[in-house]
């Protein structure tokens, strides 16, 4: 099973902002006390390859997957020339452990900012008092495209640095590009294809796509991490680029594992592993997925093979369900008033917006894992026609009553108000 690296970022952060490292120990700390729980072991790697003078060792826990999941724990070693095995102990507060989460151990050996070696990870046990891991096995860690997004204005795209080469996904569709020369920064174009090219020059990006100048984007981080539960018997699924964790019968049961190779076809994205005698095959369906107990309805329908369990669940942001711009096209069953283009925006960052039919409005909107729900609104304070006026105050009405939405089976947005009352909207 190969294991994937995006541990080695988080561990270059925390080496850059330590102040000091910890000496390598001599001897096994004392058994920890009732509020602390002890993690010993050691690490080690089966090639004959000697450690470079600059090795560091870091070990560290984590509630949830590498490398999004909160670090709990880290403890960093400076080995001073010494080579593997490396011995480690790992004090945790037990106060430190989130309920409900599963909490996983990694090692890995540092040198020059990169991590050479990193090990798979291991479930820890808050219940017991101490953890002797043994003689962890490490295994090379090779780096993995980077994969970055582009918010280019309203829209966004998606660039994977893979060798001499990286890949556009834009509006739906895929373009190789290879590097051209620049005046400065890094600029890729599709080979005898002038009007498809992504030029990166301090931290923004211009991009044209198929002849069409793109506004000019920010880049940010690739967001691989895919959150899943399910109900009946309470699971939970963490998905990230290098670890995944998953808890199940209400937290009684858990496992941890290095994260396979995705298989992707038509709007099912699947991943299978072995996990000491247990296989778990995670099916990820891009479709929309109504949680049963809630209502609330998410982006992913999320399918799991645990031996000959099958355990099924939601997975994904609600809010990406929502982002973007709605059409109004009924107010509870009465209709709209034609051409008034009434509309309603929901942005990332908690706003929401539009217009009203006549005036233009904004406010905010919260989501909770059971309701949505919006502030009260403001807007401008123009007059227009009485029949427009009268659909923007039964428009303002009903949104201020929204406590929950649902995505109909032909993708209109249901807006519903706790007095009963429904506003649709079309993209």
């Amino acid at each position: 099973m190969s294991l994937r690296p995006a541990f080695t970022s988080s561990l270059i952060l925390l080496l850059l902002v330590a102040c000091a490292s910890d000496p390598l120990p001599a001897e096994d700390d004392p058994a920890a006390s009732a509020d602390t729980i002890t993690i010993r072991g050691e690490l080690s790697y089966l090639p004959r390859i000697a450690l470079p003078p600059d090795a560091e060792a870091v070990v560290e826990l984590r509630a949830g997957p590498a490398p999004s999941g909160d670090i709990i724990a880290q403890r960093q070693i400076a080995l001073e020339g010494r080579q593997v095995p490396v011995p480690f102990t790992l004090e945790v507060d037990r106060a430190d452990f989130e309920p409900g989460r599963v909490h996983v151990f990694q090692g890995a050996l540092i040198s020059s900012g990169q991590s050479g070696w990193i090990s798979a990870p291991e479930v820890i046990d808050a219940a017991a008092r101490s953890h002797d891991l043994g003689t962890i096995m490490l295994e090379r860690d090779m780096a993995p495209p980077l994969a970055v997004r582009l918010k280019c204005g309203a829209r966004e795209a998606r660039v994977v640095h893979g060798g001499d080469q990286v890949v556009l996904e834009a509006d739906g569709m895929r373009f190789t590009l290879r590097p051209v020369e620049a005046a400065s920064g890094a600029r890729y174009r599709r080979p005898g294809d002038a009007r498809t090219e992504y030029w990166n020059r301090d931290g923004r990006a211009t991009l044209r796509v198929q002849g069409e100048d793109w506004p000019e984007c920010e880049l940010l981080p690739d967001e691989p991490v895919l959150v899943a539960r399910g109900n009946e018997p309470g699971w939970r699924l963490d998905l990230d680029v290098e670890t995944l964790t998953l808890s199940w019968d209400y937290g009684a049961a858990s496992l941890a594992a290095a994260t396979p190779e995705a298989v992707r076809s038509d709007r099912v994205t699947s991943y299978g592993a072995q996990v000491g005698d247990r296989r778990l095959v995670i099916a990820i369906h891009d479709r929309i997925c109504t949680d049963d107990m809630s209502g609330m309805p998410y982006p992913k329908q999320v399918i799991l093979s645990l031996d000959d369990r099958t355990l099924r669940g939601c997975g994904g942001e609600p809010q990406d369900l929502l982002l973007g711009e709605w059409v109004v096209e009924d107010l509870d069953g009465g209709g709209v008033v034609a051409d008034s283009r009434a509309t309603v925006v929901f942005a990332e960052e908690g706003t929401v917006g539009g217009r009203g039919s006549c005036n233009s409005y904004g406010g905010s909107y919260t989501l909770t894992g059971e309701t949505l729900s919006f502030s009260p609104l403001h807007s401008t304070m123009m007059a227009c026609e009485p029949s427009l006026m009268a659909q923007e105050r039964r428009l303002f009405n009903i949104l201020e009553q929204v406590n929950r939405f649902e995505i109909d089976d032909d993708g209109a947005l249901i807006l519903h108000g706790r007095d009963g009352r429904t506003l649709t909207a079309r993209r």
